[in-house]
């Protein structure tokens, strides 16, 4: 028997926000994030590249495709890929600054006369440009830029 309108096992795809957000956060986002911390993006081009998928598969929803690309996470309750990834290299940080991490490849400032907080950590020199991405180049200027009560507070 042929398959015909009537005869397909399915007619339409039925796909609502809840459903396109579940999918995306189970079954995408993890790919995407995949050793966020240890593996460093060198080009912005790179970022472009995965930030294109999440825009894709914001796309799947008629009801959304007409949006633009942040109106569409605002909806969907997402946020960007590229905020994803400072939040979890500040997880990081937190977790090497507070002892959970056994071995810490950051190096905190010996200079006790420093302003801010007391976990203000050392830039490296490097001398290569991909050095610069590296988690421990990275993540100097975000945390030493933040207030005291963030960078001691106990979780």
């Amino acid at each position: 028997m042929p398959i015909t309108e009537d005869t397909r096992p399915y007619k339409e795809t039925y796909m609502d926000v809840d459903n396109v957000t579940l999918l995306f956060k189970s079954l995408l986002r993890p790919h995407l994030e995949y050793a966020n911390v240890a593996w460093a993006l060198s080009y912005k081009a790179d970022l472009k590249k995965l930030e294109d998928v999440q825009r894709r598969a914001t796309r799947l929803l008629p009801s959304l495709s007409g949006l633009d690309y942040t109106t569409r996470l605002h909806k969907l309750k997402l946020p960007s890929i590229a905020y994803r990834r400072k939040r979890g290299d500040m997880i990081e940080v937190y977790k090497c600054t507070h002892g959970i991490h056994r071995n810490n490849i950051l190096e905190f400032m010996s200079d006790t006369r420093t302003r801010g907080h007391s976990l203000k950590l050392r830039l490296q020199s490097c001398k290569t440009r991909f050095r610069h991405n590296y988690f421990n180049q990275r993540v100097v200027f975000p945390l030493n830029s933040l207030p005291e009560e963030l960078c001691v507070l106990q979780l």
